[in-house]
């Protein structure tokens, strides 16, 4: 391995972590948080940062991501087959997120590429992009998104389109 190696953590609450090294980080490497590895980590791979036991949470960006099907040992490689993932809620059963945002100081100065309502607002196109925390579930997103479309979009005719936002990130 050369150079130091970099594991990304987004949150204080995740308890796994990216392999960010091209090469990926070799059995044995020690990370700045006393983690020893303890098999080969391929790049974009994730990492127990703590002990993970079985049935317990597995937290990236401050989300579930999955549960342990066993005890996940901290400095393993997580695989998925350690992994379980919940079964996903109907659609009509989806929960609203009700986050109050802090208050902000006026923007002064600032143009956006909008348009004006006929009431004088200013208007937006409304998309709704959907995402997720990990890669190997990114098909998933085209499939949401023309379900989206096609059940809950007529319902909601100020949202104009639904669109899968993919990565090949980790």
């Amino acid at each position: 391995m050369s150079g130091k190696p970099v594991i990304i953590k987004t949150a204080n609450a995740d308890n796994v972590g990216i392999v960010a090294n091209l090469e990926g980080l070799p059995k044995g490497t020690l990370l700045d948080d006393g983690t020893l590895l303890s098999e080969d980590v391929p790049i974009g791979h994730k990492i127990a940062l703590c002990d993970i036991g079985k049935d317990d949470k597995i937290i990236r960006y401050s989300q579930v991501i999955g549960y342990a099907n066993r005890l996940i040992r901290r400095g393993a490689l997580i695989q998925e087959s350690m992994v379980s993932l919940p079964k996903p809620p109907d659609l009509d059963s989806l929960p609203l997120r009700d986050n109050p945002k802090p208050l902000q100081e006026p923007l002064e100065g600032y143009t956006f590429k909008g348009y004006r309502n006929p009431d004088g607002t200013a208007g937006t196109k409304n998309i709704l992009g959907i995402t997720t925390s990990v890669n190997c579930v990114t098909g998933f997103t085209g499939y949401l998104a023309g379900r989206i479309k096609e059940k809950l979009l007529p319902e909601y005719p100020n949202v104009d389109d639904v669109v899968p936002l993919n990565h090949t990130y980790g």
